[in-house]
């Protein structure tokens, strides 16, 4: 099994007219380990560092065009996303350690939370 350091977010804004989504898309989706989380935000798992994930997405984005890309490796996170993203999340968890300590929040447990 691979090894991956680092779980990266990224984020972009395509302005330029007709915004290149099919290659930016295909360049994610290459990574062993992605999940499509908004319309514009991905989080993969890979070895390469947030710069080397930016300098190759910067050769396929148009001039104009926004990328952003964060390692969100340790990071703590929480979502009212559907439980099937919310377990791949937990799984990306685990595979670079605890996060926080505090579980993931699901729309049920945002609701218990709420009362």
């Amino acid at each position: 099994m691979p090894q991956y350091k680092y779980k990266i977010q990224i984020n972009y804004d395509l302005k330029s007219p007709g915004g290149n989504y099919e290659a930016v898309e295909e360049y994610i989706k290459a990574f062993d380990r992605w999940d499509h989380l908004l319309k514009s935000c991905w989080v993969v798992k890979t070895s390469k560092t947030p710069g080397q994930v930016r300098d190759e997405l910067m050769k396929i984005v148009r001039s104009g065009d926004l990328v952003a890309v964060f390692d969100v490796t340790k990071s703590a996170w929480a979502t009212n996303f559907s439980d099937k993203r919310t377990d791949w999340l937990k799984k990306a968890a685990r595979w670079g350690g605890a996060v926080s300590g505090r579980p993931a929040l699901t729309r049920s447990s945002l609701r218990r939370e709420r009362r």
